[in-house]
């Protein structure tokens, strides 16, 4: 005989989901989710996935009870009274607490201690009922709200994307590779970006080359971030065909950016507005201005250190 019963779903945002294996002599496993980010539709597929994964375990492991609890800072998991087993929430909070059970039966299966570093400290006692921690009352969502799973704290990574900047005559535009590197903390990052462009007029084929550092806010730095805004300062170098020829200037940029989450890269578009410092004129081969304003669109993708 064997059943399941949700206690507490509508009390608080927190869902104890109760149910039995019905064979005989199996034990009663409890399952315990204490997450506000998961709304009642969610904690029914994680009770019943969990459910599936204790009945295909051989019976000496099942456990008698399995505690997911979610804080701000971390997700853990308890199983029966062993030591907490984070959860990596990569691949999301459901998929992630599975993830984590699976790997602790198979652990007791095969008789092994849990490894070093998934090993943590155990609450202090205040914080703990019945050996399991409780769910803090400040924890607990209004009705009708809805909380996110905890976020990363690494912000930054490796970028790679094309840029075009349309210019006056003879270079009537140019088009090249950009490479951005980023590292910061939550929403802030510092980051330094290299660029070459190619000029596409039908006169002589000149270069421009730019590095550039400054601070970003957002995407696509940001792993949480869909928009976000970057100011930048460096030079620019413009390298002409003939006569070995190099103008150089100063230049400060501000850009907004938008950016699409695709697993462990985000996929950005961005806009900058460039202002040269001191413009450069070339007489030789052709006259040849660079604008003191001008408009730099790129798109690119971002390989983020949240998911290395």
């Amino acid at each position: 005989m064997g059943g399941s019963a949700k206690v507490g779903a509508m009390v608080a945002g927190v869902s104890v989901l109760l149910f039995a294996v019905a064979v005989s002599g199996q034990s009663v496993t409890a399952i315990v989710v204490a997450c506000p980010a998961l709304d009642p539709a969610q904690n029914d597929e994680l009770g019943a996935r969990a459910r599936l994964l204790i009945q295909a375990s051989p019976d000496p492991v099942r456990p008698e009870r399995v505690q997911l609890h979610c804080t701000p800072d971390q997700t853990t998991l308890y199983v029966d009274r062993t030591e907490p087993v984070p959860v990596d929430t990569y691949r999301g909070l459901i998929e992630g607490a599975l993830d984590a059970l699976e790997g602790e039966l198979e652990r007791r299966a095969a008789g092994r201690s849990p490894p070093k570093h998934l090993r943590q400290t155990a609450p202090a006692p205040s914080q703990v009922e019945d050996g399991l921690p409780a769910l803090p009352p400040s924890l607990l969502p209004t009705e009708g709200a809805t909380q996110r799973p905890p976020r990363g704290t690494d912000a930054g990574g490796l970028g790679v994307g094309v840029g075009f900047e349309p210019l006056p005559p003879p270079l009537d535009a140019c088009i090249g590779p950009r490479l951005d590197i980023a590292v910061g903390v939550g929403q802030l990052a510092a980051i330094a970006t290299e660029s070459y462009r190619l000029g596409l007029g039908g006169g002589p084929k000149s270069e421009l080359f730019s590095a550039q550092v400054g601070i970003a806010w957002g995407a696509p730095f940001d792993p949480e971030s869909t928009f976000g805004v970057l100011t930048l300062v460096g030079w620019e170098w413009l390298a002409l065909p003939r006569r070995d020829q190099t103008l150089r200037t100063p230049t400060v940029a501000t850009g907004l950016r938008a950016a699409m989450n695709a697993g462990p890269v985000n996929v950005w578009v961005g806009v900058d507005g460039v202002m040269r410092l001191s413009p450069q004129r070339s007489v030789e081969p052709s006259l040849l201005t660079l604008e003191r304003f001008s408009v730099l669109s790129s798109v690119g993708g971002f390989l983020l250190a949240d998911r290395m």
